[in-house]
């Protein structure tokens, strides 16, 4: 029962976090660097960027929906932590597949 409301905020952070990410890709982009290099910084902190604006959003805009994940068991800190943690797991993978198919990467 408590995966449950993990995923469904995950899913909610991934609202925050994928514009993020491509918004830093594009910046660095800007910045006369290969593309490469800016898919890679682009997944370096898409973990990190992402998730903080959505946590400085919630904490200060919607406190009060944090109760609905408390019905789950779940802390503020442990779905930060969580959703950290896979985050970085799932840039971790897309790392490894694109320089696995990918020769320009």
């Amino acid at each position: 029962m408590g995966i449950r409301y993990f995923l469904l905020f995950y899913s909610r952070t991934l609202k925050i976090s994928i514009p993020v990410g491509v918004l830093v890709v594009y910046l660095a982009r800007m910045e006369s660097v290969m593309i490469e290099d800016a898919l890679k910084t682009g997944l370096q902190w898409f973990p990190v960027l992402g998730l903080g604006l959505d946590a400085l959003f919630r904490l200060v805009f919607r406190k009060k929906e944090f109760y609905f994940y408390h019905n789950g068991s779940w802390s503020v800190w442990g779905l930060y932590l969580s959703s950290f943690i896979l985050s970085v797991f799932i840039s971790l993978i897309l790392h490894l597949i694109f320089k696995l198919t990918m020769q320009w990467y």
